[in-house]
């Protein structure tokens, strides 16, 4: 079980918060509870936690501030900043914390629920790595061999390196998209999506909101479905090189993707398209 702490001076908000969370990840996750940044800090120093959901804006201890003593205490732990768009100016202040995403308040569900899939990805993927370096030498010359490759395939994608800052609204939108549509297949984050566009995270997370009426992690999580289910049409490709092409290194974790938002698993999918034919 993996330990979520949710960071809110609001009660109301963080009960309703650890409701949603339980009731899809509640197999998967232990929710703990602080009601603002010293609290938690504290908390982060007694025990490990996994992901912390953050409120930027708090009394005594702001989000940002909290977040860079965890930080500071634990470099793996998954950092989400609840905002509202006036408390942006905390975070685009702040020393990076390398927060995993930021999410507007209220939280939409489709944000919540593809930032949560990312982090619990991003755990599951640390914890088999640290499974296979106890299997021996040679395990671990496979490991590294195939983290190179994977690391010179992530050098030579697609980049654009101007600054798009400058550009009119219209641009700008068209270099988000095709910046998802060049990128999908590999393992990106919203960090080095906002890093590759000129700006903040902050206020790349703010501007991808504005512009798409999701957070970059729910538009990017939907569009490599939307491919996935084109492949399963139009190909006879298997469901394990699929989840490959699509940007999905486990084919399972990319099942259970699918069918939250297909409504049935990849290969039942496949099989009503040939029913329906």
């Amino acid at each position: 079980m993996y330990r979520v702490l949710l960071v809110d001076d609001e009660q109301i908000e963080r009960m309703a918060l650890a409701k949603k969370i339980d009731r899809y990840y509640g197999d998967k996750v232990e929710i703990y509870h602080a009601v603002n940044g010293r609290e938690a800090v504290a908390m982060c120093g007694e025990q490990k936690n996994d992901i912390v959901i953050m409120d930027i804006s708090m009394p005594e201890m702001n989000g940002v501030m909290a977040a860079k003593y965890i930080r500071k205490m634990d470099d793996e732990c998954s950092i989400i900043f609840l905002s509202a768009y006036d408390d942006f100016e905390y975070a685009r202040n702040a020393i990076k914390v390398r927060a995993l995403d930021y999410l507007l308040k209220p939280c939409d569900m489709n944000d919540l629920l593809a930032v949560m899939d990312t982090a619990l990805q991003k755990l599951d993927k640390e914890n088999a790595v640290n499974g296979n370096s106890i299997s021996g030498k040679e395990q671990n010359k496979e490991t590294e061999i195939c983290g190179s490759n994977a690391n010179n395939v992530r050098e030579n994608r697609p980049k654009r390196t101007d600054n798009v800052r400058n550009s009119d609204e219209q641009t700008t939108i068209k270099y988000l998209k095709e910046y998802v549509e060049n990128n999908y297949i590999y393992d990106i984050s919203m960090q080095e999506a906002a890093e590759e566009m000129g700006y903040s995270d902050a206020y790349f997370s703010k501007l991808f909101k504005q512009y798409f009426n999701q957070n970059f992690t729910a538009y990017l999580t939907e569009y490599r479905i939307k491919k996935a289910k084109e492949l399963l049409s139009n190909t006879n490709h298997s469901i394990k090189d699929i989840s490959r092409i699509v940007g999905y290194t486990d084919s399972n974790y990319f099942a259970k993707i699918f069918k939250r938002l297909v409504g049935e698993i990849p290969s039942k999918y496949r099989e009503n398209l040939t029913e329906n034919e």
